[in-house]
């Protein structure tokens, strides 16, 4: 099984948007993006972290202190076929079930008969699950 990892990038945008062009040969390559925002057209834009927020992370980080707790207890983790209902967002209200779409996580609501229809992508932390 390949382990995730996250690496952080200090860059100007148009470096970014060209170190993206080796995707296909750095096949983990893949940005992240801001999904607690989207600008006017309704998208989501990279992930930009404030330098603030930044140098605090790398001093915990670095510290190599045993007592550092990662909290993301509010952020479950949910997988295809759990019934949801998304709490936060445009599509607050929407119950549905977890299904992937395009190597992505989305929230289909199907209607019986007719079809299923897929959110946008939805943050884990807007999303609680229900019981069936």
């Amino acid at each position: 099984m390949m382990e995730t990892s996250l690496l952080f990038l200090r860059s100007t945008l148009n470096d970014f948007k060209q170190l993206l062009q080796y995707q296909a040969i750095l096949p983990g390559l893949t940005p992240y993006y801001n999904h607690f925002y989207t600008n006017e057209f309704g998208k989501n834009e990279f992930l930009v972290v404030p330098d603030t927020q930044m140098d605090s992370f790398k001093i915990i980080v670095e510290s190599g202190n045993s007592n550092v707790i990662v909290n993301q207890d509010d952020i479950p983790t949910f997988i295809t076929g759990d019934r949801v209902v998304v709490i936060g967002g445009p599509f607050a209200g929407v119950e549905g079930i977890v299904m992937k779409y395009k190597h992505q996580k989305r929230v289909f609501v199907e209607l019986q008969g007719v079809g299923r229809y897929a959110t946008a992508y939805v943050p884990g932390a807007w999303i609680r699950r229900v019981n069936a």
